[in-house]
């Protein structure tokens, strides 16, 4: 069944269920502990900002619009065009969140659902015209190249850098983002900011799930944690969807895939992978690359090429920990021939 058609039909009847083990959704626009009836708080699942007590306001020069081509639950998604950390959307609550009683439930995630498209004309071109910031070039303001020249609003002939900004602007491609930054608003006024790097995320089909645990949400008590608005933003200019908003609760222990033994060449580098996944929690992966030393960080990534310069058997160490420290680490080894 295609993916759309069955998160729509799940929607219409009540109920929303995540894929990753360990997680339970229920509730059109609640999120329920596994096993306990209470339900968890919810800033977007899907539904309309009128039906659900939005306002959706653009924040600097970027913008919001509701989306209902890319959906991750309900009917539509949030499209927010960012301009950097500072230019994006803002979300504003009818009633405040409070997440206070969750700030000692280490189980208990703030869940973002992201789907960064891969190309939009948006995303790439900016406003058609001269560039934002451009030197010594005509054009109406936008993200073009610098020393654009041109006529007014013709964004100029190709240039020495900066983000393409209209039909002929720069000529250096545009950086990817690489992290979402949050900015919670509590009814004072008073923010609480994240930046959640897009490489922790766990994927579920097209969509990325950014997770981070309720009690690792900077400067929080049970008593200050009530939020009337949220501000989404990029690190780099781009478009990006948001499925969802809300909490998930997940006691997933971490598990990791044997790494392959390997028999490789001395001074030649090579690739080694590994899997491995814990729910809702965001991984970090630490390789040691010979035990007679004692277990040390040595590399640090999923995937990583490491070259030996001794030819003899080493055993390898791949150490799997919880970004956030609340799960028990996992602890695998492997076995290394280095030959001539």
């Amino acid at each position: 069944m295609n993916t759309s058609l069955f998160r729509r039909l799940i929607a219409a009847t009540g109920l929303v269920a995540a894929s990753c083990a360990g997680i339970v959704l229920m509730g059109a626009t609640n999120i329920a502990h596994a096993g306990q009836t209470s339900a968890l708080p919810t800033i977007f699942q899907g539904a309309s900002a009128e039906s659900t007590g939005l306002t959706l306001r653009s924040w600097g020069s970027g913008s919001i619009t509701e989306d209902q081509k890319n959906v991750y639950a309900g009917t539509e998604s949030l499209r927010i065009v960012t301009h950097g950390q500072f230019q994006g959307a803002d979300i504003r609550l009818s009633k405040p969140v409070d997440l206070g009683r969750y700030v000692t439930e280490k189980n208990t995630y703030l869940q973002v659902a992201l789907l960064l498209p891969t190309t939009d004309k948006t995303a790439n071109g900016g406003v058609p015209g001269g560039g934002f910031g451009n030197e010594f070039g005509g054009g109406s303001p936008g993200f073009g190249g610098k020393r654009g020249g041109g006529a007014p609003g013709s964004g100029g002939l190709p240039g020495s850098g900066g983000v393409p900004g209209g039909p002929t602007g720069g000529t250096t491609r545009p950086k990817s983002i690489e992290n979402l930054r949050l900015v919670m608003i509590r009814p004072t006024g008073k923010p609480v900011e994240l930046l959640l790097p897009i490489a922790n995320a766990v994927p579920e089909n097209s969509w990325k799930m950014l997770n981070i645990p309720v009690s690792a949400l900077p400067g929080i008590t049970a008593d200050n944690a009530k939020f009337s608005e949220i501000r989404i933003f990029g690190d780099n200019a781009g478009v990006l969807y948001v499925g969802r908003i809300g909490l998930v609760t997940d006691s997933t222990p971490i598990k990791v895939e044997p790494v392959t033994d390997m028999i490789v060449e001395i001074g030649r580098p090579y690739r080694y992978t590994a899997s491995g996944s814990g729910g809702a929690t965001p991984l970090q992966y630490s390789w040691d690359w010979d035990d007679k030393d004692g277990i040390q960080e040595e590399s640090v990534g999923r995937a990583v090429i490491h070259t030996y310069y001794r030819t003899g058997d080493f055993v390898g160490t791949l150490t799997v920990t919880d970004k956030y420290g609340l799960k028990a680490p996992v602890v695998t080894k492997f076995k290394v021939n280095v030959h001539n």
